[in-house]
């Protein structure tokens, strides 16, 4: 079984196509791998955030809210729209059950100067399923 990272990741690497100026090779889970060194195209970092609370009726677990952050690391270089393709993921989770409740802006970054953002989402898991 997948993390909750995973399964996200998997899920965006999968529907690439709706993401303008996206590859599959620039979403990961966790952390951006030593191999991935790409300067001139958004790379896409999935987290966990350590929260979890849960539903009850009669001593049985109905419901599950996790929260989960995506943070994106754009060169300074790039010339796509990095708003837009924030805007496009947000819109594709929302009836995957995510619903952002977080978004930190866009900054830079001293050290490598990637401009980045972290959104992030509650998740409400339905544990009946």
């Amino acid at each position: 079984m997948a993390t909750k990272a995973a399964e996200l990741a998997m899920l965006l690497q999968d529907n690439v196509d709706k993401f303008e100026g996206l590859s599959a090779n620039h979403i990961h889970a966790f952390m951006i791998p030593q191999d991935d060194t790409s300067t001139d195209v958004p790379i896409l970092v999935i987290n966990e955030v350590p929260m979890k609370s849960r539903s009850y009726a009669n001593n049985t677990p109905l419901t599950e809210l996790s929260r989960i952050q995506i943070t994106y690391y754009c060169p300074p270089t790039y010339e796509g729209d990095i708003e837009g393709l924030a805007r496009s993921v947000e819109t594709f989770l929302l009836p995957e059950g995510y619903a952002l409740y977080s978004d930190a802006g866009w900054a830079m970054t001293p050290d490598s100067q990637n401009i980045t953002n972290t959104y992030k989402f509650n998740y409400i898991k339905d544990l009946l399923d």
